[in-house]
C-alpha cells in the first residue's frame, strides 16, 4: 500500500477514535435520507432543487415523517437551509487536515414531510 493512502487511512481511524463520525440517532424522526451530488458544470440550474422537491414529494405520499441529509460543505448547507432543512447536528471533521489544512465543519440538515 502506498505511504500517502497508510497516512490517510491512519488519519481517518484517529478521527474515528476522537469520536468525530459519532452522529445521534435521527430515524426516529428522520428515517428518511437524502444525498444529492450535481455535477459542477450543472449547478445554479435549480437541478439540484428540483430532486430534492421531487423526493419531499415521494415521501410526503408515502406518509414519512422526515428526511435527514449530511454535509461538510457550506455552500451546500445553505442549500438545504434554503429549501426549508433545519440544523439538526454540528461537528468537525479533521482526517483531511492535511489536505485543506483546516478541520471540516459536518453538518447533519432535517426537515420534516408530514
Amino acid at each position: 500500500m502506498r505511504r500517502k493512502n497508510l497516512r490517510f487511512l491512519s488519519r481517518l481511524f484517529l478521527s474515528y477514535l476522537k469520536g468525530e463520525f459519532f452522529l445521534p440517532d435521527f430515524t426516529a424522526g428522520y428515517p428518511a435520507t437524502l444525498h444529492v451530488n450535481i455535477e459542477d458544470g450543472y449547478r445554479g440550474r435549480h437541478i439540484g432543487a428540483k430532486l430534492v422537491e421531487t423526493y419531499l414529494a415521494y415521501l410526503k405520499e408515502r406518509r414519512v415523517r422526515g428526511v435527514h441529509a449530511g454535509t461538510m460543505s457550506e455552500k451546500a448547507m445553505s442549500f438545504f437551509l434554503g429549501l426549508g432543512f433545519h440544523v439538526l447536528f454540528q461537528g468537525r471533521r479533521s482526517y483531511l487536515r492535511h489536505h485543506v489544512h483546516a478541520d471540516l465543519p459536518y453538518y447533519v440538515l432535517g426537515r420534516e414531510v408530514v
